[in-house]
């Protein structure tokens, strides 16, 4: 819908050198193969392309597994709220030219980052339910890789917003929790 009115919400690696790019674009090619695991054995296909001690299930209780679809719900209602908390200022990476409007209500009244806190509670589901050494992995990975891309989302809107986003941070956490007042 954003496309309809000129906008691009997709700008992963757009106008970004050196790290930065490469982290966002890893960002989305870990993803991407993770995407297709998840594929892979909840449809049972055995077809796999690392050792096989790298898929072997590391055996944690049903109710781990539970925990584990309970939390990727969760997930994905928070990445619901916060698509709607947006609205027009949606983005899929750092948006150096046309960043939208700073949005702080809604789900983002709990968390500045309730999109990153739905990927991080995905891939931590998703292990639980699949719990394996790859999983394992690529939690911890996209976990780390989330956090640098929070650090970068962070510093480019200080520079965008000012004083407007120094104060929503002061009294909205990063990850979650109740607003504080000044």
């Amino acid at each position: 819908m954003l496309r309809l009115t000129g906008t691009n919400p997709f700008v992963i690696g757009k106008g970004k050198v050196g790290l930065r790019a490469f982290i966002e674009i890893l960002l989305v090619l870990c993803l991407l193969f993770w995407s297709l695991e998840v594929l892979r054995q909840s449809m049972h296909i055995d077809i796999s392309i690392l050792p096989g001690f790298i898929y072997e299930s590391l055996q944690l209780s049903i109710f781990v597994g539970l925990s584990g679809i309970v939390l990727t719900l969760a997930g994905f209602l928070l990445f619901v709220m916060a698509l709607v908390s947006f609205g027009d200022s949606w983005r899929v990476g750092i948006d150096n030219e046309e960043s939208g409007d700073l949005v702080t209500e809604g789900v983002f009244r709990f968390s500045r980052n309730p999109v990153f806190l739905f990927v991080d509670s995905y891939f931590l589901g998703t292990f639980l339910v699949y719990p394996s050494v790859f999983f394992g992995v690529f939690l911890v990975i996209v976990a780390s890789l989330m956090h640098y891309q929070i650090i970068q989302e962070e510093k480019h809107l200080k520079e965008s917003y000012g004083e407007k986003y120094a104060t929503y941070m002061e009294k909205t956490p990063r990850y979650f929790g109740l607003a504080r007042s000044r």
